[in-house]
């Protein structure tokens, strides 16, 4: 069953692109000097990090001279001297930095490679603005702010739906039953979105290329219904591909090659079917309700994160309960079934977790406990608070300064910032 529905919308912006952080050093909304839609000419203005880092001499460019002549590549950590990181000091594996500054309360966070330049940017979004960090080694510089078409989205992702190399950005906006897209130029700057209606509130969103045409897909779990598969942004009629579920009411979705031994996407879903919590694993293009390999799973999992994470060639979904307060780490074996293979107590309730290299192990998954972050260790089986600002979901775990260690990114629990937690292997 397919469908599809798309139209421009506005919501009050009128027409015309919207620029989410300017291409050049002139403040200009189109690369063209002199067109400055902010009403002033100051390049790399907006918050810069705070905490013991140093914001970037001018605008986080890391080829700009200091003020000695050597070449500036950006802020970076003073982490702390003494013992190395390791299971007896973890806590000083991370130091926190914090985002502040912007216009209104943060609701999200996300870190792509806006540019391809190989240095990720941290992209923030409040109520109808969007701020750019630009990447830089290390971690980011200062943000560029601009006006944002979405009120209060509570989902977004990146990937390239047009086929043009440059990332476009996806989102989920309550209380629309719809996705909308908003199409990138590879400078950091967005146009107004289009939509695609769905059949109910999508929840969770993924992207990627499905039928490897070159072109991403964006897909999401539906509050109560099928998942949604979104074809061919760029068309005047996308189309909406619906793809039968064992579950509803998703909590989490999770999406790649995780069959290893071929080359097929793989659909991953929890969430709830009549009074069970279900765990449903299928390769794209045979998921059909016959085909879903299903079982039990735990009871208000979070966080859903599926990768190879001991190394032993088989699929492992790490996540978090805040039914039970505990991390899991479920084993796949290669009869479809999951086992749990280790466990670390949290010790209180989680509402957003993610798994990735976290731990001396760099085999565990981060769970915010009551606003801090937890850092569990499958490996050791301990679960370690880590210092700094409260935040709350969601969360972010991308590995920024190369160290082989996941970094930690998240909107303060105030929601006045971003606080970033970087990783000192």
């Amino acid at each position: 069953m397919r469908r599809a529905a798309t139209a421009a919308l506005v919501l009050g912006l009128g027409c015309g692109p919207l620029v989410a952080v300017d291409a050049d050093s002139t403040g200009d909304s189109g690369g063209q000097p002199g067109n400055d839609d902010r009403g002033d000419d100051r390049p790399g203005t907006g918050p810069a990090p705070t905490g013991s880092p140093t914001a970037p001499d001018d605008d986080g460019d890391p080829d700009d001279e200091g003020p000695e002549g050597e070449v500036d590549d950006g802020w970076k950590p003073d982490f702390p001297s003494g013992p190395p990181c390791s299971e007896a000091f973890f806590t000083d594996c991370y130091e926190a930095i914090t985002f502040a500054g912007y216009e209104s309360e943060v609701l999200l966070v996300a870190v792509h490679d806006l540019g391809g330049d190989g240095w990720p940017e941290l992209v923030v979004l409040g109520e109808f603005w969007m701020a750019v960090h630009p990447g830089v080694v290390g971690g980011w510089g200062e943000a560029e702010h601009a006006p944002h078409a979405l009120a209060s989205p509570s989902a977004i992702a990146f990937g390239d739906f047009v086929d043009d190399m440059n990332p476009d950005l996806v989102a989920i906006q309550p209380p629309y039953e719809a996705l909308f897209v908003e199409a990138g130029n590879g400078q950091n700057v967005f146009y107004l979105p289009t939509y695609v209606d769905t059949p109910g509130l999508p929840v969770q969103l993924r992207v990627g290329d499905l039928d490897l045409d070159g072109a991403d897909e964006a897909i999401a779990t539906l509050a109560d219904g099928p998942l949604v598969v979104v074809h061919e942004f760029a068309e005047a009629s996308p189309e909406l591909e619906l793809v039968e579920s064992p579950v509803w009411q998703s909590e989490a979705l999770e999406l790649g090659a995780l069959q290893l031994g071929d080359s097929a996407y793989d659909l991953l879903v929890s969430g709830v079917s009549g009074d069970q919590v279900l765990l449903g694993l299928a390769s794209y293009g045979e998921a059909v309700a016959n085909q879903w390999q299903v079982q039990p799973f735990v009871a208000g999992a979070v966080g859903l994160t599926a990768r190879n994470f001991d190394g032993d060639g088989a699929v492992d979904i790490a996540t978090a309960s805040w039914s039970d307060t505990r991390a899991l780490l479920h084993h796949w074996e290669p009869n479809g079934t999951f086992f749990v293979s280790a466990e670390v107590q949290l010790g209180d309730a989680t509402l957003a977790a993610v798994g990735g290299r976290f731990g001396p192990s760099a085999l565990g998954l981060v769970a915010i406990v009551d606003g801090t972050p937890t850092v569990a260790d499958f490996a050791t089986g301990l679960a370690t608070p880590l210092a700094g600002p409260p935040i709350q979901g969601p969360v972010v775990a991308v590995d920024i300064n190369g160290d082989g260690m996941d970094d930690i990114v998240a909107p303060a629990r105030d929601g006045l910032g971003v606080v970033a937690y970087l990783s000192h292997a």
